[in-house]
């Protein structure tokens, strides 16, 4: 199951750089494809949570990635908050959001090899 929510990341990410991408052109930002980011991400995290609660011998990789999803995820809700709030969201903010995220899923793919 870690694969699925390991792929599932990597579909929201597409969807998430699309979003960044546009964005940094100064583009309108479809609500599809932040609902569809959304979505996904959010479920590749319960996933990820559900499947990461018994991580095993490596549970401290495991740990920290889960941590780091969670930190992304409260990053990508603020965002959306602003973009609700105000029709856009600061590039920067956008920017770490994506890091930290990336940094999660390649922690949670390293458990999961390394596993």
């Amino acid at each position: 199951m870690t694969w699925i929510a390991l792929a599932l990341f990597a579909i929201a990410a597409v969807f998430g750089l699309t979003l960044l991408i546009r964005r940094m052109a100064d583009n309108a930002l479809p609500g599809g494809v932040i609902l569809i980011h959304g979505v996904l991400a959010g479920a590749a995290l319960v996933l990820a949570l559900v499947v990461g609660a018994g991580a095993g011998p490596t549970r401290q990789l495991a740990t920290i990635g889960l941590a780091t999803l969670v930190v992304a995820a409260l990053m990508g809700l603020g965002l959306l908050v602003t973009y609700l709030r105000r029709g856009s969201f600061p590039a920067p903010m956008a920017i770490v959001h994506a890091l930290v995220a990336l940094g999660g899923f390649l922690l949670l793919f390293l458990w999961r090899v390394t596993a």
